[in-house]
């Protein structure tokens, strides 16, 4: 009788020992994958993401300048943006929130722009326009990245560094000299987003499709003739992002392409606040004898 109860509870101890084995090896398999694997598996997740966040921005550009180039007033249009990524099967392992902005330009200190002009005897100003719309990711494992639609043009920025910004997809201005005949020609376009209810409008998720309604409310193009003797003509931008927008100026210029002498423009930026975080930067181009603008005003609902 004793050797038969020892004989069970050794082997009772067995089985307990050998599940608590295997507990151990699923365990290390576990923190094994969660450790090696998820870690590349969630940031080539959080990477495919930001690209799908970069291509919808664009999506968005691209029906804005198309309806301003057609003058379509009245038109809609909708694009989608993935707000963040649903993580993977595993503790929901790679989960992230991303959040969608629509300013329309209530700061005074920012998303400004202007355009003037100077004949020698009147200063115009000519237009102003204003809004931003700005999609800010949180990431676990790849850096976090903000993408910006302001006036025509994508930026991005990473890691909260505001004045390291480029922008990823340029906006419509070209300046060009005739080699001919000197003369100059400035082309752009200008944009006014505005808000639905006329506030900032925010919505953030970790796993949503946002649509971006837009409605254009009026759009319209604009030539100037300066005759031979030209027009001094100022562009003025008011933005937090104004590092980018200053490389993207002075690349504009000065391209080889355009023919432009260090004597026709003059570019300066002016920062103030809290670590330079506002800047305006201007931009004046002399004696400009023809100049193309189109316009538009958009008005965008988030849902």
């Amino acid at each position: 009788m004793y050797r038969k109860c020892f004989s069970r509870n050794r082997d009772a101890m067995s089985n307990i020992v050998v599940s608590i084995m295997m507990l151990g090896i699923v365990l290390t398999l576990i923190g094994g994958v969660l450790t090696n694997y998820m870690p590349g598996w969630a940031k080539n997740q959080e990477i495919g993401h930001m690209d799908d966040v970069l291509g919808s921005v664009t999506d968005f550009k691209s029906q804005i300048d198309s309806s301003i180039l057609r003058e379509d007033t009245g038109a809609l249009f909708t694009s989608r943006v993935q707000l963040g990524t649903q993580g993977g099967p595993i503790l929901n392992i790679g989960q992230t929130t991303g959040q969608l902005e629509m300013d329309p330009g209530t700061n005074p200190h920012i998303s400004q722009y202007s355009v003037t002009d100077d004949d020698g005897s009147t200063s115009r100003n000519l237009f102003n326009t204003k809004g931003t719309l700005k999609f800010q990711g949180n990431n676990n494992y790849y850096q976090d990245q903000d993408y910006i639609y302001e006036n025509g043009a994508v930026i991005l920025v990473q890691d909260g560094q505001v004045n390291d910004g480029i922008i990823r997809i340029n906006p419509n201005f070209m300046v060009f000299k005739d080699s001919h005949t000197d003369n100059i020609t400035c082309y752009m376009t200008m944009v006014n987003l505005q808000s639905a209810n006329r506030e900032m409008e925010t919505i953030s998720s970790s796993n949503r499709l946002a649509v971006m309604s837009s409605t254009c409310l009026l759009t319209s193009k604009e030539i100037r003739d300066y005759g031979p003797t030209g027009s001094d003509v100022t562009v003025n931008i008011t933005s937090r992002y104004y590092t980018a927008w200053e490389d993207f100026f002075t690349g504009a210029v000065e391209s080889p392409e355009r023919a432009m002498d260090p004597a026709d423009y003059q570019i300066s930026t002016h920062t103030w606040g809290s670590n330079d975080e506002y800047g305006c930067v201007n931009v004046e181009l002399y004696n400009v004898n023809n100049m193309i603008i189109r316009w538009g005003i958009f008005e965008i609902d988030l849902r």
